[in-house]
């Protein structure tokens, strides 16, 4: 089992398409429903529909999904609902100019196809780990400051962040598999920074 735990109550939603879609299963069995929840999009109109209600947090899109416009076409009109909603884009295009335009729009990333379960788990952390710094932002930005603390520039003070000012995230990935090897090769894959990683047994 893997899960991704963090302090918010409701489970981050992501919209998957294409390829993703196919590790639904894995999703369920490695992630678990308590920390995601997917949601399909058949075409354009499900996806904006998706988007538009907030019910999704990200959304994973395939340019091989049936969709009647263009990768860059759909996003630029994501954009248009939700200016910072995370779209990680799974495609085969390889130009700079694709590429140049998909930035431009604010992808959250670019994926070579195949999408592959492991890079699938590494992205959804990534998406996870910038919503709850965003989260943990507005929530200092309108809680009330408390005198008692002070600045929190002295010893022991703070607690939130590291010397380099650095935020510290609050998500771990438990891992649970039969050998140590996969677990070696996640551990590898994901590395260590803002990630915890333990074994169950």
């Amino acid at each position: 089992m893997v899960a991704v735990a963090n302090e918010r109550r409701s489970p981050f939603g992501l919209v998957v398409t294409g390829e993703a879609e196919s590790w639904l299963p894995a999703l369920r069995t490695l992630v678990g429903p308590q920390w995601l929840v997917t949601y399909r999009a058949r075409d354009d109109h499900e996806l904006l529909d998706v988007v538009q209600s907030g019910v999704a947090d990200a959304a994973v899109l395939d340019d091989e999904a049936e969709w009647a416009l263009d990768l860059l076409q759909l996003l630029r009109m994501i954009r248009r609902v939700d200016a910072m909603f995370p779209v990680v884009m799974v495609t085969y295009r390889r130009d700079r100019r694709w590429l140049e335009h998909a930035l431009d729009l604010t992808a959250f990333s670019v994926v070579a196809k195949p999408l592959e379960l492991e890079e699938l788990l590494r992205q959804i952390q990534r998406m996870m780990t910038r919503l709850d710094d965003m989260l943990r932002g507005l929530e200092m930005e309108f809680e009330p400051e408390d005198p008692a603390k002070g600045s929190g520039s002295g010893e022991g003070g703070g607690g939130a962040g590291d010397d380099s000012g650095n935020v510290a995230t609050d998500f771990m990935l438990i891992i649970e598999c039969d050998g140590e090897k996969h677990q070696a090769a996640l551990l590898e894959r994901f590395g260590q920074e803002g990630l915890k990683c333990r074994a169950l047994t």
